[in-house]
């Protein structure tokens, strides 16, 4: 009887924990993408030449792409971990 409590607290403790992390890594993401979009947005006005303008544009929404994918990646990846870890203590 202990040991499920003390088994059941670990899960709730790993699960608050996950959720915290998807949490930050989502702030993370949306942090990253308003700055990148303020930073396009000073460019565009500052920047005179078209060339280098729009190949700043460019290269400044594939990071942001990029970052987001990455972000969206890891958190996929701690929820399946997260799930594979639950279902075989189910199964113990």
């Amino acid at each position: 009887m202990i040991d499920k409590k003390i088994n059941i607290e670990q899960n709730l403790n790993e699960e608050s924990l996950v959720t915290d992390l998807k949490k930050s890594l989502d702030n993370i993401n949306k942090d990253a993408s308003e700055t990148i979009n303020k930073l396009i947005e000073n460019l565009e006005s500052n920047i005179q030449d078209n060339e280098s303008h729009d190949e700043t544009i460019e290269i400044l929404k594939n990071y942001s792409k990029s970052l987001r994918e990455s972000v969206e990646l890891a958190s996929n990846k701690l929820k399946n971990k997260t799930i594979e870890k639950n279902n075989s203590k189910e199964e113990e």
